[in-house]
């Protein structure tokens, strides 16, 4: 799972970056603003929150954060809801930091979009 996470989290930081330079060189056309573009500063890819840059401590808390979470459909995790607790408990980071929340949640998206895309 880390090697997983660390995967996902490298293919974001191309996409952000890819995205930046992208802004740089092609505005986007905004109907109603003069010319028809919308300024960097208001560019979409801007509105997004930041989120976390884990070290590789943090991208293996986050490993184990994922395994005792994940459960298959129509089965509940409430048997490893103590190691959840620990876990969170021990690093506070994971409730506190809400660019970890951002993280996971893209990581996440990307991963659902994935899945779609292959005919998952």
């Amino acid at each position: 799972v880390q090697q997983w996470l660390r995967k996902q989290v490298t293919h974001l930081n191309k996409a952000e970056q890819t995205q930046r330079e992208q802004d740089v060189y092609r505005p986007s056309p905004a109907p109603g603003m003069p010319g028809g573009f919308v300024p960097p500063e208001l560019h979409p890819s801007r509105m997004l929150a930041p989120y976390r840059k884990p070290s590789k401590e943090e991208m293996k808390v986050l490993s184990q954060l994922i395994v005792v979470s994940h459960f298959e459909e129509g089965k509940t995790n409430l048997d490893r809801h103590p190691q959840l607790l620990d876990l969170v408990r021990h690093n506070r980071w994971l409730e506190e930091d809400p660019g970890t929340l951002e993280l996971l949640c893209r990581v996440h998206s990307q991963a659902m979009r994935k899945g779609n895309n292959s005919g998952a």
